[in-house]
């Protein structure tokens, strides 16, 4: 099998994903494949490749509801859904994926290092 090649390590997590675009919302009840450069979400609806768009990650915690806002593009498009590429995301959701990431990766200490030494990725300081 041959090593991957990606530059962010891809961590299983099953979230809710609302995508927003001009034409109206996407609700996709799942995902696959997050990392600190996008994620593949499930779902039935179909858009354009290289098409922008606004992903909220919805993550349900015992006490509260949590909201992570990424901009994205529209990367791929198969049968079973969207594989979409982050761009530009708030210092607190930049936060929040990282530690959604590192909870879930199999090796932590690893996906610390990638996104530390990743310099095209980039949070936006004048949002949260």
């Amino acid at each position: 099998m041959a090593e991957d090649s990606r530059e962010f390590t891809r961590v299983s997590v099953n979230v809710e994903a609302l995508i927003k675009t001009d034409a109206g919302t996407i609700e996709a009840r799942r995902t696959r494949d997050l990392s600190m450069s996008g994620i593949f979400v499930l779902c039935n609806e179909r858009l354009p490749e290289n098409s922008k768009c606004e992903v909220s990650l919805i993550l349900r915690g015992e006490a509260e509801l949590l909201k992570v806002d990424i901009a994205a593009r529209v990367q791929r498009v198969t049968e079973e859904g969207l594989g979409l590429e982050f761009f530009e995301l708030g210092l607190e959701s930049y936060r929040h994926l990282q530690n959604l990431i590192l909870y879930n990766s199999e090796d932590a200490h690893q996906a610390e290092e990638e996104i530390n030494a990743h310099l095209g990725l980039k949070k936006s300081e004048n949002s949260a």
